[in-house]
């Protein structure tokens, strides 16, 4: 994750640049807007492991906030969700 500095939404039609870890949030700015954005990956982590299969739909009884795609997007940046939003590992 440390790694990683740029990533896709969901659909690919957003991209997310300067990310900052810090502690369980990651701070990162929409390219497009270039609004600044907090995701709770506490939270993401919570339904990666609740969820076989994540959307921006059922993401949305984890996340807090309008990081939904940005959300499915990391999970499928880190190939931890195929593109299809199935799980690519048994946890």
């Amino acid at each position: 994750m440390k790694s990683l500095r740029k990533f896709s939404s969901k659909s690919g039609n957003a991209s997310y640049s300067e990310l900052n870890l810090s502690d369980h949030i990651l701070h990162f700015k929409r390219d497009n807007t270039q609004k600044f954005w907090k995701l709770n990956l506490k939270e993401v982590y919570k339904a990666y492991k609740n969820e076989s299969f994540l959307n921006t739909v059922n993401i949305k009884r984890y996340v807090i906030g309008r990081v939904y795609s940005p959300s499915i997007g990391i999970l499928q940046t880190l190939k931890l969700i195929d593109s299809n939003g199935n799980r690519t590992y048994n946890s």
